[in-house]
């Protein structure tokens, strides 16, 4: 089970139409996956995405829209099949061991289109017998606290593209953690 992506950028129509007929390509979705179409438009900022059931586009090459000008908004309207009203749930799985206390090396991996950064960290310090789960200390890496001394990744965001506002660079950067828990004898 998969979700396909779609993309479909509207371009002005140069014969002032009113509306526009698209087509979107359906040939490599099975009925396990989730289709996933994100239309945009060139010249301003409209932006909507819709979930269609693979279940639906059995038997169907392509599924097909209008974009209808209306004074100054676009309305999508689909043939033939209808989009889901709400998304597919994102799941995410935390382990058990995520919430475990102790020393650990972990490090986080930003990945953005084709560039890839790395931030290695570590949870405790020396001055401490004990330190904080790799959950805890995952969360204050996205503080959002000028004073804080935890968020380096956040810190890390604003260094690499310091032109972007914080809150739509979230949005479009992937965030991978991986730990391995530190010998005893690493930290003396």
């Amino acid at each position: 089970m998969a979700e396909v992506y779609r993309y479909r950028t509207l371009r002005p129509s140069s014969r002032k139409e009113i509306s526009v007929n698209y087509k979107i390509d359906t040939t490599k979705v099975t009925t396990e996956d989730t289709l996933r179409v994100e239309i945009d438009h060139e010249e301003n900022d409209f932006f909507q995405t819709f979930w269609f059931d693979g279940r639906d586009l059995v038997g169907k090459d392509s599924i097909h829209f209008t974009a209808v000008e209306q004074s100054d908004n676009l309305e999508i309207r689909w043939s033939s099949v209808k989009p889901r009203l709400i998304p597919p749930p994102a799941v995410i799985t935390l382990e058990p061991v995520w919430f475990e206390m102790g020393y650990y090396v972990y490090i986080v991996m930003m990945r953005r289109d084709k560039e890839k950064y790395f931030y290695v960290g570590m949870t405790g310090d020396r001055q401490h017998e004990t330190a904080r789960s790799p959950f805890y200390r995952m969360a204050g890496h996205f503080s959002r606290l000028a004073s804080s001394t935890q968020n380096q990744v956040i810190k890390a965001l604003k260094n690499y593209w310091p032109k972007e506002d914080l809150d739509s660079l979230l949005l479009k950067v992937e965030f991978s953690y991986y730990k391995r828990l530190a010998d005893k004898h690493q930290r003396q």
